[in-house]
């Protein structure tokens, strides 16, 4: 009996060049100058349906910091992502954020604000759906519920106030 050899070869990482840009074009000259530095914008939400491949830019954009020996944070989300390494990652990529519960939502608010803040790291964040479409109406009720709670508690808003409010609604 004669065995066959099977030529299976594992699938090559995702990285920019063996991404098909479509109509996405733009979309890949906007990632390689902020790569190159000639891009200011820190902050990018990518979004379409399953196999367009949102998953691929970010693994791919993860993976070239990581190569470079910059500290970076990737996220594949589910109701139950902590958002707690991200806070010194200097590129954060978030894939599947409209998979989040309340909670992780919250975690992903405060982490933007954190860079936002800081004023140096790259956030990534991928999503089924357009901006405009998005349906956060529990992370809308959890920050009306936080604002009554800070002001009625005389508090600012801090991560241990959203903790307490979590705990007591929980």
């Amino acid at each position: 009996m004669k065995q066959l050899l099977l030529d299976i070869v594992p699938s090559p990482p995702p990285t920019l060049v063996n991404f098909v840009p479509g109509r996405n074009a733009e979309l890949l000259q906007t990632l390689d100058n902020i790569l190159a530095g000639s891009e200011r914008e820190r902050f990018i939400y990518l979004w379409g349906g399953a196999g367009c491949g949102k998953s691929h830019l970010l693994q791919a954009i993860a993976g070239i910091h990581m190569r470079n020996k910059v500290n970076t944070a990737y996220f594949a989300c589910d109701a139950n992502t902590s958002f707690a390494a991200g806070s010194e990652a200097d590129c954060v990529t978030v894939d599947d954020v409209d998979r989040l519960n309340a909670k992780a939502q919250i975690g992903l608010f405060n982490l933007y604000n954190h860079i936002r803040d800081e004023a140096h790291a790259l956030l990534l964040v991928s999503g089924t759906v357009a901006p405009a479409q998005l349906d956060l109406p529990s992370l809308m009720a959890t920050l009306d519920a936080l604002d009554s709670y800070s002001l009625v508690s005389q508090r600012k808003v801090t991560v241990p106030l959203v903790r307490e409010l979590l705990r007591a609604a929980s």
